[in-house]
């Protein structure tokens, strides 16, 4: 092989912007991302039914809980889009173009660069 291969643990992996994220990696962790965020939705209706009754304490406790989590996820969700820009060989910036639909799509279809780049070396499919 070529290419210098990095293993990545978890948190370098969805918090971190260095480096770069193939395709299908981008598209797992996003999958990963939104099922937590259901899920934190799913306990949001659950805490405000409990504030609602004499259990105002826990859901309050837990309503914090929950935001902790979608920011999280949001801050995991821009260090993925940022490492994906990174592997077409261009600046974290662009993330801010995914607020537009064309470039949230490109993201995903597009392929990386081949071989090593500005960002890094070129991922694999087990990184």
């Amino acid at each position: 092989m070529d290419t210098l291969q990095v293993k990545e643990t978890w948190k370098q992996k969805f918090f971190s912007t260095k480096g770069r994220i193939n395709r299908l990696n981008y598209l797992l962790g996003s999958i990963a991302l939104q099922l937590i965020a259901s899920v934190a939705q799913f306990m949001s209706i659950t805490a405000l039914t409990l504030m609602g009754m004499d259990s105002a304490i826990i859901g309050g406790l837990l309503l914090l809980l929950i935001v902790a989590l979608v920011l999280a996820c949001i801050c995991s969700g821009i260090c993925l889009t940022i490492k994906r820009w990174h592997d077409l060989n261009k600046s974290g910036w662009y993330t801010l173009l995914c607020i537009l639909i064309i470039p949230a799509i490109y993201i995903i279809f597009a392929k990386g660069t081949d071989g090593p780049n500005n960002y890094g070396p070129k991922p694999t499919s087990d990184n």
